[in-house]
């Protein structure tokens, strides 16, 4: 009976760590003594393990610092979303940058060598868009949110023996090639997103998109140097008027709206916000 009750009152601490943190996706409200409990529940809940005390730390100030950043901007009038926790919220801006995005250098020359240019294209025309919304994951689309994991920049790889898979799974379908959408044109993207789901690359560098936790992003600040990719899955307009993409992100569900963005769409500037709109793309198959 006792190791009952035990069990049961560790399982009920953590579901009540569990519904702390996830309030404070919302809304971060903290004070100075309460700053180390908060950070040893958030450890629990994603399973942070750090070497040593002192890495656990420095982990609690970039933590406090984050937590600082995220409670300011909430408490802003205004705003079209909110930032909040997730398991990212212990590492710095250069960290996650580094560790989390991995486009470099994209440009229209590199774009062209990617692309098929022979591939015909339809007339782009928005009158062919039928609905003022889209969502691809109610039509069985989409895959489950991914988590693509950190690259572990500071350890060296070492050469290592192996072999190759002899029962690799079979072929179910080729990608004969892909087609660009055209660039700086949402209307185009608007088409394209309305027929399947498309490739976009995206400035994913603003200490706000690392740290988006609901609502319709709009950050005119967040520049067009593209450092990501993303999947658009869908369009709408939300309560609020806002129209917006849908779009799936690969840092898994504790990030956003369960692994998902909604950007604000229809921008001033032609490359769209974040600059979305500059290099879009599907597979042909």
């Amino acid at each position: 009976m006792v190791l009952v009750m035990s069990y049961l009152f560790v399982v009920l601490t953590i579901l009540s760590m569990e519904l702390t943190i996830s309030q404070a996706t919302s809304r971060v409200t903290f004070n100075e003594s309460s700053i180390a409990d908060y950070h040893q529940q958030w450890m629990i809940q994603f399973s942070r393990v750090y070497s040593n005390e002192s890495e656990k730390q420095m982990r609690l100030e970039v933590f406090k610092k984050n937590l600082q950043f995220i409670e300011n901007f909430n408490n802003k009038a205004n705003q079209s979303y909110k930032l909040g926790i997730n398991e990212f919220t212990d590492l710095t801006e250069e960290e996650f940058l580094v560790t989390h995005t991995s486009l470099i250098g994209i440009n229209e020359t590199s774009t062209s060598e990617v692309f098929d240019e022979t591939m015909p294209s339809w007339n782009w025309n928005v009158s062919n868009v039928v609905g003022q919304s889209k969502d691809w994951r109610k039509q069985g689309a989409v895959t489950p949110v991914k988590m693509q994991g950190g690259c572990e920049h500071a350890y060296p790889y070492r050469a290592k023996e192996g072999g190759c898979r002899s029962k690799a799974k079979p072929v179910m379908m080729q990608i004969r090639g892909f087609q660009a959408v055209p660039s700086n044109n949402e209307r185009a993207l608007l088409e394209a997103v309305s027929r399947q789901p498309v490739s976009v690359s995206i400035a994913a560098r603003a200490a706000s998109f690392f740290h988006y936790a609901g609502g319709v992003y709009n950050a005119p600040d967040c520049g067009i140097n593209v450092n990501h990719a993303v999947t658009f899955v869908g369009y709408g307009t939300s309560p609020e008027g806002i129209k917006y993409w849908l779009a799936k992100n690969s840092w898994g569900k504790t990030w956003g709206e369960n692994g998902y963005i909604r950007l604000r769409r229809d921008v001033e500037w032609p490359q769209g916000m974040c600059g979305i709109a500059q290099f879009p793309c599907y597979p042909i198959v």
